[in-house]
């Protein structure tokens, strides 16, 4: 058990921080790659394990799940994810509709557990490892501390977390991305993460609606994973469709994180430290698999994962069709041969990530004689004084222009 509170105040209302727990179950119970299958891994018939050989649940020091290896008859850790160092923006919403002042304290203790669990389960809070800042946003937004200004001890990013003012106000949530965004622009050295946590409608939405556009397809930002959370306590019915439509726009997609979702919505501020390990376990980028290897069998109850390489494609008769995942090998297909039709032509020629275009011949203007892949070919015109037009053109060949014949001396022309 885990808890965190401060008797620290300003000029705000003297209310007792409320003690948030944290009970740590199942830590990859959301991990595609990472699950237990639920039956007890006791010893099975035929193996020569006692039957006091239990690897059921989590290994008590680190909460990893735990598979029987029947050939050595001992409980071992599967091979879990890989935490790579990683810079960290919380975004905590401040505005009025968070009132009362125990939610602010609330979200407060959550995210200051959230950073000592982090350092102490899975990779420590230092300069080359975990780096965290702090964004609070309401009417305007702020930088509460960057990655630097706590010399990265996570107690005293704790402290300092658990020490934010309360501000009130309305919701900028986009000018707060505008700032996670700057303040991981230098990070790219390593993992780049932004957690928000709101209970409110965004106010600046024109503003929001930009920085989400150019998160989702700068290609400098897009790799940023984006988890949000969103506290549905202070609003109503009505509201609750528009905050989880704009929770979507701020997370990114789930392939960064193994398919886990990146939206969290709860009921209530005290429902917060029930996703503390959901939140905790999308930091774990990757699994374990090397960088051109993917799961090809998730961990059981008597085995380890599986790991298998990566296919390439054999360009160019083959493309990538599907790109490979965490969990799944690419998928190649053949490139389509030629064109379909005889008056088409290749348009755009295939690439390693799509097959080839193909386009028609314009009628009387182009032809093409074969299906080889050659382009269409300008149809020829006849020079109207020394040939003529005997056969006309069509999709798959030229016009034919043979030589006018020449009058003798005796002779005239007719027509």
């Amino acid at each position: 058990m885990l808890s965190l509170w401060s008797g620290r105040s300003h000029d705000r209302p003297s209310i007792m921080r409320q003690r948030v727990s944290l009970t740590f179950n199942v830590l990859c119970g959301l991990l595609s790659f990472c699950v237990v299958d639920g039956q007890s891994s006791t010893a099975s018939p035929g193996t020569l394990c006692s039957a006091d050989v239990n690897c059921t649940g989590l290994d008590p020091d680190t909460f990893r799940p735990l598979y029987l290896n029947v050939d050595e008859c001992q409980c071992q850790e599967c091979t879990t994810c890989q935490y790579r160092p990683a810079s960290i923006v919380f975004m905590i919403d401040s505005s009025q509709s968070v009132l009362p002042f125990e939610n602010f304290l609330l979200a407060l203790n959550f995210t200051a557990t959230s950073v000592l669990e982090i350092n102490r389960s899975f990779f420590p809070v230092s300069e080359d490892g975990i780096r965290i800042a702090l964004v609070l946003f309401a009417s305007e937004a702020f930088i509460e501390f960057d990655f630097a200004e706590n010399g990265y001890d996570p107690e005293a990013i704790a402290a300092n977390i658990l020490d934010t003012r309360f501000e009130g106000g309305s919701t900028s949530t986009g000018e707060a991305l505008e700032l996670a965004r700057d303040l991981l622009a230098t990070e790219t050295d390593r993992e780049r993460v932004i957690v928000t946590i709101t209970d409110g409608a965004v106010t600046d939405e024109t503003r929001f609606n930009s920085i989400t556009t150019q998160l989702d397809t700068d290609p400098s930002l897009s790799a940023i994973v984006r988890l949000a959370i969103g506290i549905v306590q202070n609003i109503g019915a009505g509201e609750e469709a528009t905050l989880l439509r704009q929770l979507q726009r701020m997370a990114s997609s789930s392939d960064r994180t193994g398919d886990r979702p990146t939206t969290q919505l709860v009921r209530q501020f005290t429902d917060l430290e029930g996703i503390l390990n959901w939140m905790t376990a999308s930091f774990c980028f990757s699994p374990s698999c090397a960088a051109n290897q993917y799961v090809a069998l998730p961990c059981t109850a008597t085995a380890d994962r599986v790991c298998d390489f990566i296919g390439s494609c054999a360009v160019p008769v083959e493309w990538e069709s599907e790109p490979p995942t965490l969990s799944s090998d690419r998928v190649c297909t053949n490139v389509s041969i030629g064109c379909e039709g005889v008056g088409q032509e290749i348009f755009v020629p295939a690439t390693q990530t799509s097959d080839r275009v193909c386009r028609d011949c314009v009628q009387d203007v182009n032809y093409r004689a074969d299906r080889s892949g050659d382009p269409c070919l300008d149809v020829r015109v006849c020079d109207v004084v020394l040939e003529y037009e005997r056969v006309p053109p069509t999709i798959s060949s030229n016009r034919d222009c043979p030589v006018a014949r020449v009058c003798s001396g005796t002779e005239y022309i007719t027509r």
